[in-house]
């Protein structure tokens, strides 16, 4: 196979399927996720954001059961954060929220 049937090969397959960015994340779109998400497990949750390398964030959720195990995670790319969800994270990198049922 020839390198140009394994890139057409990977991106009918999915493995050079491109990552959404969005323009600006919204504390609403990591709230419904989180809300969700905590329905089945009754335990908290953490948002952790960082600066790429290109200038975007990366905002990561994270879901844990009462005894702290990861049941469910999901990553956004986005060129800015909204206001709301920058004042969740105020001067840290990182916000813990307590998840009740």
């Amino acid at each position: 196979m020839t390198g140009l049937e394994l890139l057409l090969l990977k991106l009918l397959f999915g493995g050079g399927a491109a990552a959404t960015v969005f323009v600006c994340l919204k504390w609403r779109q990591v709230r419904l996720w989180i809300e969700r998400h905590r329905a089945a497990h009754n335990g908290t949750a953490e948002v952790v954001k960082r600066m790429l390398a290109d200038g975007n964030y990366q905002v990561i959720g994270n879901v844990f059961d009462p005894g702290g195990v990861k049941v469910s995670t999901k990553t956004w790319t986005a060129r800015s954060l909204d206001a709301e969800l920058q004042a969740q994270f105020g001067n840290s990198d990182r916000v813990s929220i307590g998840v009740v049922s």
